[in-house]
């Protein structure tokens, strides 16, 4: 999958599970899972149900509404703002001709105010409100991977790349390299650790940023292995990667 696009999630959960038996409103404990299961997959995203609590945890809590307007969209295209510092962003993803996704997320806490300023300033019809924690906490901070006959995959053991707070696509690659070593678990980390390293060092970027301690002399390696990562990867981010740009953010 390439480019920034949109689908119905919603639509594609309904139809992995539409041969399953699904317990709604109730998160099944552990040891009954161990007796009926040889292995058990936790892809409970930021909450790791099955999993060990990690020692250092980083997430940004964020907050969406799905927007309906009367006529059309605000603007037919994929908007992205920054926030100062790289605490967060705020995003606008059109998903037809007269709905939206707007929201934002922000370690500061301010993707609250800056979803409202955008609803205020353009209208609709708010249809959906969601709000959840994002963890920006990459594999290398998200161990344990597993314990016992549990397996963690996805957002769970941190595959959100950092700088954009995805992980839809990162995750569906961590699903890929479970189900290569299905059944070795060893080799399963070590190959998450080896394709998501990148991953450590954008986290360590943008927690720099955040925390206001970020040198460009210091960190220029860093900077430029980002560059050099998303620059290789641009079909993959659907955006043109320019250094002059990387380094506006590093200023930021």
């Amino acid at each position: 999958l390439h480019g920034l696009c949109t689908y119905n999630k919603m639509g594609l959960i309904k139809n992995f599970i539409k041969d399953c038996t699904v317990h709604y409103g109730v998160a099944p404990k552990l040891e009954d899972l161990e007796k009926e299961f040889d292995i058990i997959v936790d892809c409970t995203g930021f909450y790791r149900m099955y999993l060990p609590k990690l020692e250092q945890d980083f997430f940004v809590p964020t907050y969406e509404y799905k927007i309906e307007y009367k006529d059309k969209v605000p603007f037919d295209d994929f908007y992205i703002k920054p926030f100062p510092g790289m605490s967060g962003y705020f995003w606008y993803f059109p998903m037809s001709e007269k709905t939206a996704h707007v929201g934002a997320g922000d370690y500061h806490k301010q993707h609250i105010v800056e979803t409202d300023k955008f609803f205020k300033k353009y209208g609709g019809k708010i249809t959906k409100t969601v709000g959840r924690p994002l963890r920006l906490a990459t594999p290398n901070l998200c161990k344990p991977f597993y314990k016992g006959k549990v397996v963690g995959v996805g957002e769970s053991i941190g595959t959100v790349y950092p700088l954009l707070g995805e992980g839809i696509i990162p995750s569906m690659k961590c699903v890929d390299i479970f189900v290569k070593n299905l059944g070795d678990n060893e080799s399963y980390e070590k190959e998450v650790d080896e394709y998501f390293k990148i991953y450590g060092k954008v986290f360590n970027f943008i927690r720099k940023k955040i925390h206001k301690n970020f040198s460009i002399i210091k960190s220029l390696f860093e900077v430029l292995s980002i560059f050099r990562y998303m620059k290789k990867n641009e079909e993959r981010f659907g955006m043109e990667i320019h250094m002059r740009d990387l380094m506006k953010v590093a200023k930021a």
